[in-house]
């Protein structure tokens, strides 16, 4: 319960702002395929951010010494800055960023969508490792997003969806991603269901729905073999382990 009323808390404050998202109804195999390939690509590039994040922080604590490293907020502070009197918009907070990827006009552009998700993984990857980190919980989600609207824009070409459909794609790929690197299956359960509340107005209806289940195993599932068959522990769990290797 207490879970419950959390991840509506951020719903209402921080990140949700899709104006509806319901789950799509399945009418033949075909919309099977966007799941299997949300599963399949978030976990891969759930373990590939671990993996450079974790590799990242073992540099910075082998050479913390070093002018550049010690020195590493500065050097970022200066690169951002500039950066966003260029591309401000695309540096902005999660909802920010969940507003412009769930726009039809910027998600037909893969390009687009690809940079972004390489810049903000590279980014997030970096900026979680800093001595004083904002966290990775939002920014992963909004990362995961991100693996939702290319997903979206690689099988719209194949299969006709409406942009509740986009909506949903990018929220069940955020939730998916946030719950692998944190290895918290209730938590992203929790927090899926309490969003699709939330955004359809506490209505019930989506219980109905044979997607709604297929999410919710896809979440606890996949987070259950990340666990145990990919060896792949809570990533604050590991920045931990990492520090009392060099302390």
């Amino acid at each position: 319960m207490f879970l419950f009323f959390v991840s509506l808390f951020i719903n209402n404050n921080h990140l949700i702002s899709f104006d509806n998202v319901t789950s799509f109804t399945f009418l033949n195999n075909l919309e099977l395929i966007i799941l299997i390939t949300i599963l399949v690509s978030t976990i891969i590039l759930a373990y590939i951010f671990k993996k450079l994040a974790l590799s990242i922080r073992k540099l910075f604590l082998k050479y913390k010494n070093n002018f550049l490293i010690k020195y590493r907020s500065f050097i970022f502070f200066g690169v951002f800055l500039v950066l966003g009197y260029f591309i401000f918009d695309y540096l902005g907070n999660g909802k920010n960023i969940l507003n412009l990827i769930s726009d039809p006009s910027i998600n037909n552009s893969l390009l687009l969508l690809i940079g972004l998700f390489v810049f903000r993984l590279i980014s997030l990857s970096i900026l979680g490792n800093g001595k004083v980190s904002g966290g990775i919980v939002l920014p992963s989600m909004v990362l995961g997003g991100i693996i939702g609207a290319i997903n979206f824009n690689l099988l719209s070409k194949f299969i006709r969806f409406d942009q509740s459909d986009l909506n949903f794609v990018i929220l069940l790929s955020m939730i998916f991603f946030f719950t692998l690197i944190n290895n918290s299956p209730l938590t992203g359960s929790t927090l899926f269901i309490s969003s699709l509340l939330y955004l359809n107005n506490y209505s019930l209806i989506f219980f109905k729905e044979l997607s709604f289940y297929l999410c919710l195993i896809i979440i606890i599932c996949g987070s259950l073999f990340f666990k145990f068959v990919l060896k792949q522990k809570n990533i604050n769990e590991d920045f931990i382990k990492i520090d009392s290797l060099f302390n």
